[in-house]
């Protein structure tokens, strides 16, 4: 991709890594509905008269916090992507560390670089576990 970019070769690869990260990400959405313990489940079907009340009254009221942290961690693995993606060619934080710290071998800005990325990480994970805890029955 960096000798010959080009559209094509770009959108095979994001085609190829979404394709993993389907995989992934497809199978943290079946384990936050297989926590949900199955009496809730039952419960919600039994007392609600319609499909969307037992959704938005029993169901989702118990899957959210697991489906925020699943959000959460699909945020940080778009953080992840996009500084990949500066590798070939796609901009950003990634470019700059490659082009400016590791190319020209000036360290301290690839340090600095990869420091933002750390605290931008540590941000989103703190953000998403307070959501987590704010939404979590007990």
């Amino acid at each position: 991709l960096v000798e010959a970019p080009s559209f094509q070769r770009m959108l095979a690869v994001e085609l190829w890594l979404a394709f993993f990260y389907s995989m992934y990400n497809g199978a943290m959405i079946v384990y936050v509905t297989e926590v949900m313990p199955v009496e809730v489940r039952t419960a919600g079907f039994s007392l609600s008269y319609s499909l969307s009340q037992t959704i938005f009254g029993a169901v989702l009221p118990e899957a959210f916090p697991g489906l925020l942290a699943a959000t959460t961690v699909t945020a940080i693995a778009l953080v992840s992507y996009a500084a990949m993606s500066g590798v070939i060619g796609g901009g950003g934080l990634g470019d700059l560390a490659i082009r400016f710290g590791y190319q020209r071998f000036q360290t301290d800005v690839m340090f600095v670089t990869v420091a933002i990325l750390l605290v931008l990480v540590q941000l989103l994970q703190a953000f998403g576990d307070r959501l987590v805890h704010r939404f979590t029955r007990s």
